[in-house]
């Protein structure tokens, strides 16, 4: 775990390529249910993913916080008791800069 907050899923440090980070992010769920599928303690997955979490809070880029979050909202995650629930993102879109009015 150490090995995956240090170097893919550091959110700090910005050497680390996003396409590392999105490789990472798109199979540690299929990995997961490889080794543990139904059988995770809730515990052991939790803090599995606290890199992931982490990302998703402290990550310095918007696509990488956005990738971390829909990773957690895996439904496989939620089957096991960990996952995060979908929130409809639309009211977030609306704070974001629109550009230039006239």
């Amino acid at each position: 775990m150490e090995i995956l907050s240090t170097t893919p899923l550091s959110p700090e440090d910005v050497k680390v390529p996003n396409g590392l980070r999105y490789h990472v992010l798109d199979v540690y769920v299929d990995e997961l249910e490889k080794v543990g599928d139904a059988e995770w303690d809730v515990e052991v997955l939790e803090s599995l993913l606290k890199p992931v979490r982490r990302l998703q809070t402290g990550g310095r880029d918007r696509a990488v916080r956005e990738a971390a979050r829909e990773m957690l909202e895996d439904e496989r995650l939620s089957d096991w008791g960990c996952g995060d629930k979908k929130v409809d993102r639309l009211e977030e879109d609306r704070d974001e800069w629109g550009g230039i009015e006239g």
